[in-house]
C-alpha cells in the first residue's frame, strides 16, 4: 500500500490501528536512533492523528504499548538507561487557526476564566480576565533532558520513552555552547533543563561534504544529522559534529530561587549560560499568537536553523501546574505546526529539460501532493549522479521538499517495511543524446551536467534563450511571452534573437491571438527595446557565465558590442575585469567566434553603436529632479560607494529595479541574496525574510520611507 495514503488501511479498525501502530513504531525508531534519513513529520502527525481518531472511536483497541500511549521510543540496548526526575511529555498539535482557538478556550474553561465570543482578532478585549502565553520556536531536532547539581553538570539523557533515556553525558560534553556549569548566584541544588540538540544548516552542509569526500554515509537534514551525531558511541566523533544546544524549559528542580513566568524561566536560562530562543515573545492574545506564527512562518528560511512550527504555553508557571497534564502531553502547551515543507509521495517518471545554455537537468514528475502549502507534481533531481547517489527509480516513494520559493527537490528514497519486499522498476539510464535534437551530449571534467552543445541548433535550446533574451532583467520586451515565442518559432519567423527586430505587422497577422491592437503593441515594444543599456543586451544574449551583474561590469570597460567582438579574451597581456576569470573569458571568446552567432552580432552592432546607454541615464530619464534629489539625500555615495547591498520589502512610487539602477549608478553593488559578505540590507514595506537573515548576521539596515511621489 502507498504509505502516503491513509484511505488503503484496513476497513475492520483493529486491523487498521495494529498497521499504524507497528508503522509509527518502526518511523519512531528512525526518528530517534537512526543515522539515515526518516520519514517526514508531517506524514509521522497524519498517521499518529488517524490512531488517536481510530482509538477514541474504539476505546477497547488501546494498548498499553500504543503509540499513543508513549512519547519516544524504548531506548537503545548499546546505551545506559536514565530516568527522567519529570517525564519528557510531547506536544498536542494545532495545524489551524480553530485548532488554536479550541486550545484557548479548553485552558478558560479549565482555569474558570470567561471568554467572550468576538472574532480570533478581539477574542481578548473588552473586561474579559487576561491569559498570557509565552510563544517561541519549535526547534527540530533531538529533545535532551540536562541534571545540574550545585550548578554542575551531572547527567544527561534523551528523551527516549519519556520516562527513561539513553546517557550521552559524554557526547553532551563536547558541545560547545552548552556550559558545563551555571552561571549566577542562588542556584537550584539541583534542576533539570531541558532543550534541543541541532545542527544550524551552513554547518550541516558542511559536514555533508566532508562525509561525501571521505565516501561516507550524508545525512538526509539537519535533524537527522544532530541525532546520529549525539548517538555516537565514541565522544570523539560527536566533538568534530557542530552541534549546538537551545534549552526551551526545565523539569525538576529543588531549591533556588526561579521566576514565576515562563516567559521570565527563559531569561534566568539565558543568564545562566544558555542559548535560547530570541525570537520569543510574550502574547496576551489569540491574535497575538497568530501574529507571531506568521511572522515566524514568514522569517522560517532564512533562520540558521530548521524549525517546524512554533510553540505557546501559558506563561504562569503556577497555573501550569494547576493545568497539569494528561497521558502523553502537557495541558498548559501546544505546537502550532507550519505547513509541511516535506512529504511523501510516487515518483510517476523522470523526465529531461534542455535549458538555454545546453543543460539537461532531469525532473521528477510526482503523484500531486501538497507541500509547504502548494500542490506540488514536479520537482527537480539536479543531475545523473544525485539520481544514481540517492538510486532512484520510477514507482518509488521518495521525500519532496520545499522551503519558501525555492524548487521542489526529492530528497531521498523512503524505505520502510513494505518497500522492502517490493520488486523495484529497473535503474534510471541517462541518455547520451539530447532529448530536443539529438546531438551528443557532452560532460567536462569534474561537471556533474550533461550539455547539448548545439546551441542554436538545437530547438529546445533556441526557445528557451529567446524566452530568456525577451525577459524583464534583459531586454524587457513587454508582450513577447512563452506562447508568442512558440508561435513565432513553429511559423518559422524567428531563428536567433535579431529577428524580432525584423518582424513586420504582415508576419504577426496570421498568429493566433494576435488582434491589430496587440500587433501594434508589440511591435512598438520591441522597437523601444533598442534603448535598452548595451548591458541588457549583453546579459540578454545568454552567454554562459555572463550573468546580469557581471554583463554591467563589463559594459564599464568595453563599452561598444564592437569592442567587445574585437578584443583577444585568451590574451595572457589582456587586463580582464574584476570578476572575469579564464573560464569566462574561454566563454566570452567562444561565443563571439561563434560561426552561427555571426549575423546576430552583425545586426545587434549596427543597431547598438550609435549610443551608448547607461542603466543610470535610463533611470534619470524615469525619475524626476527632485526624486532623485530624495535619493540622493537618503542614500549618501559615502555610503553605498563600493557596498554590497540588497534590497527587500516594497517602495511606493519606486521600483526596485529603479532603485537598484540608481544604487548601481552611484557605485554599489546590488545583490539579490544577504550573506556575511553584505554590506547594507536597505529596507522597504513588508520586508521579508531577507531582514531575519541580516539581523542575525549583524548587516548594517537602512529604511527608505516615504519616496516622493
Amino acid at each position: 500500500m502507498s504509505f502516503a495514503d491513509l484511505d488503503s488501511l484496513p476497513k475492520d479498525p483493529a486491523l487498521a490501528v495494529e498497521r499504524l501502530s507497528q508503522q509509527l513504531r518502526q518511523w519512531s525508531a528512525s526518528y530517534y536512533r537512526g543515522d539515515h534519513g526518516s520519514i517526514p513529520d508531517a506524514l509521522y502527525d497524519r498517521w499518529f492523528e488517524r490512531l488517536l481518531e481510530l482509538e477514541k472511536q474504539h476505546p477497547e483497541l488501546v494498548r498499553e504499548d500504543s503509540p499513543s500511549q508513549r512519547v519516544g521510543t524504548t531506548p537503545d540496548d548499546a546505551f545506559e538507561k536514565l530516568g527522567h526526575l519529570r517525564p519528557m511529555l510531547s506536544l498536542a498539535n494545532a495545524f489551524d487557526l480553530d485548532d488554536v482557538l479550541a486550545f484557548d478556550r479548553r485552558l478558560r474553561g479549565l482555569l474558570g476564566i470567561e471568554s467572550d465570543n468576538g472574532s480570533a482578532h478581539n477574542i481578548d478585549t473588552g473586561s474579559v480576565p487576561k491569559l498570557s502565553y509565552s510563544a517561541e520556536l519549535k526547534f527540530d531536532g533531538l529533545a535532551v533532558n540536562l541534571r545540574y547539581e550545585d550548578g554542575l553538570l551531572t547527567r544527561a539523557a534523551t528523551r527516549g520513552d519519556g520516562s527513561e533515556g539513553e546517557n550521552v553525558l559524554a557526547n553532551i560534553r563536547t558541545i560547545r555552547n552548552l556550559p558545563l556549569r551555571l552561571l549566577g548566584q542562588g542556584l537550584p541544588s539541583l534542576i533539570e533543563i531541558r532543550g534541543e540538540v541541532l545542527m544550524f544548516r551552513d554547518e550541516f552542509e558542511r559536514l555533508n561534504r566532508q562525509q561525501l569526500a571521505h565516501g561516507e554515509q550524508v545525512f538526509a537534514n539537519p535533524r537527522n544529522a544532530a541525532a546520529g551525531s549525539l548517538r555516537q558511541m565514541d565522544p570523539r566523533v560527536t566533538a568534530k559534529r557542530p552541534l549546538r544546544f537551545m534549552a526551551y524549559g526545565i523539569g525538576e528542580r529543588q531549591g533556588g530561587q526561579l521566576p514565576d513566568s515562563h516567559f521570565g524561566l527563559l531569561q534566568w536560562l539565558e543568564n545562566s549560560g544558555f542559548a535560547v530562543d530570541s525570537l520569543r515573545r510574550r502574547c496576551e492574545s489569540v491574535s497575538a499568537l497568530i501574529a507571531f506564527y506568521d511572522e515566524v512562518c514568514g522569517q522560517r528560511d532564512a533562520l540558521p536553523f530548521d524549525i517546524d512550527g512554533v510553540v505557546y504555553k501559558v506563561d504562569s508557571l503556577q497555573l501550569q501546574e494547576q493545568l497539569g497534564t494528561i497521558a502523553r502531553s502537557p495541558r498548559f502547551a501546544i505546537a502550532h505546526k507550519f505547513p509541511a515543507q516535506e512529504m511523501v509521495t510516487e515518483l510517476l517518471a523522470i523526465d529531461l529539460q534542455v535549458g538555454r545554455t545546453g543543460a539537461i537537468t532531469p525532473v521528477a514528475r510526482l503523484k500531486p501532493v501538497q507541500v509547504g502549502g502548494v500542490q506540488v507534481t514536479n520537482a527537480t533531481l539536479h543531475n545523473e549522479d544525485e539520481i544514481e547517489r540517492k538510486d532512484l527509480r520510477v514507482g518509488d516513494l521518495v521525500i519532496v521538499r520545499r522551503a519558501g520559493d525555492v524548487i521542489p527537490e526529492v530528497v531521498s528514497r523512503l524505505e520502510t517495511q513494505h518497500t522492502q519486499h517490493t520488486q523495484r522498476n529497473p535503474a534510471f539510464r541517462f541518455p547520451r543524446q539530447c532529448p530536443s535534437c539529438g546531438s551528443e551530449l557532452f560532460r567536462e571534467p569534474g561537471e556533474a551536467v550533461w550539455r547539448c552543445l548545439a546551441q542554436w541548433g538545437c530547438k529546445a535550446q533556441k526557445r528557451q534563450r529567446l524566452i530568456h533574451f525577451a525577459s524583464r532583467k534583459a531586454l524587457d520586451i513587454e508582450g513577447l511571452g512563452e506562447k508568442i515565442v512558440e508561435d513565432l518559432l513553429n511559423h518559422q519567423l524567428v531563428d536567433d534573437p535579431s529577428d524580432f527586430y525584423i518582424i513586420t505587422k504582415h508576419d504577426l497577422d496570421p498568429l493566433p491571438r494576435m488582434g491589430a491592437k496587440r500587433i501594434e503593441q508589440l511591435l512598438r515594444s520591441i522597437e523601444s527595446s533598442k534603448q535598452r543599456p548595451l548591458s541588457r543586451l549583453l546579459f540578454g544574449m545568454g552567454i554562459r557565465h555572463v550573468g546580469e551583474e557581471l554583463a554591467r561590469v563589463l559594459t564599464q570597460d568595453f563599452v561598444t558590442l564592437a569592442s567587445m567582438r574585437q578584443t583577444r579574451w585568451l590574451d595572457p597581456d589582456l587586463a580582464l575585469p574584476d570578476g572575469v576569470g579564464v573560464e569566462i573569458a574561454t566563454s566570452l571568446q567562444a561565443f563571439f567566434e561563434h560561426p552561427g552567432h555571426q549575423r546576430m552580432l552583425d545586426r545587434f552592432e549596427a543597431w547598438w553603436a550609435p549610443k551608448v546607454i547607461s542603466d543610470q541615464a535610463l533611470l534619470e530619464g524615469r525619475l524626476s529632479q527632485r526624486q532623485q534629489q530624495w535619493l540622493d539625500q537618503h542614500c549618501p555615495k559615502d555610503l553605498i560607494q563600493g557596498a554590497k547591498i540588497v534590497i527587500t520589502g516594497s517602495f511606493d512610487g519606486l521600483s526596485r529595479d529603479d532603485l537598484a539602477g540608481f544604487l548601481r549608478g552611484r557605485g554599489a553593488v546590488v545583490l539579490s541574496s544577504v550573506s556575511k559578505h553584505t554590506d547594507l540590507l536597505i529596507l522597504g514595506q513588508n520586508a521579508g525574510s531577507k531582514l531575519a537573515k541580516a539581523q542575525s548576521l549583524g548587516v548594517r539596515l537602512l529604511e527608505l520611507r516615504d519616496f516622493p511621489g
